[in-house]
C-alpha cells in the first residue's frame, strides 16, 4: 500500500518555482476557457496580465490594483494572526464591510466637525463595527453547535 508522507525539508527550487508555475497554469487554463468561449486567448491574457502593469494606461491601472488589493491584503493579514493562533475565521470579508460601513457612518455623522480626531474615531468605530460583526457570527455559530449536541 502506498502512503504519502510530508517532506521534512521542502525543496528550495519548488518554493521558488511554485508561484511561477501557478501563474503559468492560470494563463494556460484561463486561455483554454477563452478559446471555448470563442475569444482570442492572447488578447484576454494580455489584457489581464500585461496591460495593468506595462500597458498604455498602466499608470492608472497600477493605482487601481493597489486600491482593490489593499482590503484583501488587510483581510489576509488579519486572518494570518488568527490562523497562527489556531483560530478559524470565515467571516473576514463581512467584518471588513461592516467596519467600513460603521467607520463611514461615523465620518458622516461627524461631517461638519473639522477636527483631527475625526479620522482616528472613524478607524476606531470601524474596528468596533468589524469586531461586533465577528462576535455576532461567532455567537451564532456557537449557538448552532450547542443545538446540534
Amino acid at each position: 500500500m502506498m502512503r504519502l508522507e510530508p517532506r521534512t525539508d521542502p525543496s528550495n527550487i519548488m518554493i521558488g518555482l511554485t508561484p511561477i508555475l501557478a501563474v503559468l497554469a492560470t494563463m494556460i487554463f484561463g486561455g483554454l476557457l477563452f478559446v471555448f468561449l470563442g475569444k482570442n486567448p492572447f488578447d484576454a491574457i494580455r489584457m489581464i496580465f500585461w496591460d495593468p502593469l506595462l500597458g498604455e494606461h498602466a499608470f492608472y491601472y497600477r493605482g487601481q490594483i493597489l486600491v482593490k488589493a489593499a482590503p484583501l491584503i488587510m483581510i489576509a493579514l488579519g486572518l494570518s494572526f488568527g490562523f497562527r493562533a489556531g483560530i478559524w475565521n470565515i467571516g473576514a470579508e463581512g467584518q471588513f464591510i461592516m467596519g467600513a460601513v460603521i467607520g463611514g457612518a461615523t465620518g458622516l455623522a461627524l461631517y461638519p466637525m473639522d477636527s483631527f480626531i475625526v479620522f482616528p474615531l472613524m478607524i476606531l468605530m470601524g474596528s468596533i463595527g468589524g469586531l461586533l460583526w465577528g462576535c455576532l457570527l461567532y455567537t451564532s455559530d456557537a449557538a448552532d453547535e450547542e443545538d446540534s449536541v
